[in-house]
């Protein structure tokens, strides 16, 4: 291994221990109340050392919606591979969604919390190639769930009218709506209202099927 190698292995490690750090601390903490020194001191690091490698905070958040969108592309994949048409697949890719919001819910609330930052120009983006490489991760895997859509299209699952890439948009936007709502008020309707805790996410995978589907499947 050549020298450039190695030194390239070394930082990439050191930004592992780093956002490792950063995970334990920001989950903690909170995104918004925890600090670099917070993060240097877990890591057992200076804070120089936490900026050679993350310019400020909004960078180390990013490193881990980095992560988070890794995990949750890991797991459309595994339900595309897991059903035989489209139709099934792209359920199979909403519930997928929910799950990983429910099994990861600090990676779910980083990458929220990372859409709500202020946004960059696409000129500024593409300067910083960790924004950069955080809007491609994001763009392949609402490309999966778009491509999904599209051969459900192409097999007569879906309405031919349907433009793919918006509709993965729109459902992305939707279901990240209904998590976090979920998460912050279903104990309150159910106490108030009687319902069921996972009513939303159910009452919204039957409104999507019911809009994108030509014959809805049924809704356990």
């Amino acid at each position: 291994m050549g020298t450039a190698e190695r030194k390239e292995r070394e930082k990439k490690r050191r930004r592992n221990e780093i956002l490792d750090a950063a995970e334990e601390v920001f989950f903690e903490k909170g995104l918004k109340e925890a600090t670099m020194d917070d993060v240097a001191e877990r890591a057992e690091l200076s804070k120089g050392t936490i900026y050679l490698h993350f310019s400020n905070k909004e960078a180390l958040y990013i490193g881990i919606s980095l992560r988070a969108m890794a995990v949750l592309k890991e797991k459309f994949e595994n339900a595309v591979k897991s059903h035989d048409n489209a139709g099934e697949r792209l359920m199979a890719i909403g519930r997928a969604y929910t799950d990983f919001a429910y099994e990861y819910p600090y990676y779910f609330r980083t990458m929220t919390f990372v859409e709500q930052l202020q946004p960059l120009s696409h000129d500024e983006a593409e300067e910083d190639p960790y924004v950069k490489q955080c809007h491609e991760s994001g763009i392949g895997v609402l490309q999966i769930l778009a491509e999904v859509i599209k051969a459900g299209v192409e097999e007569g699952y879906l309405y031919p009218e349907i433009d793919p890439m918006k509709t993965a948009i729109v459902l992305w936007s939707c279901g990240n709506g209904i998590v976090q709502m979920n998460q912050s008020k279903a104990a309150h309707f159910h106490q108030i209202h009687g319902f069921e805790e996972d009513f939303l996410t159910e009452t919204y995978m039957r409104f999507c099927a019911r809009a994108l589907f030509i014959n809805p499947p049924e809704q356990s």
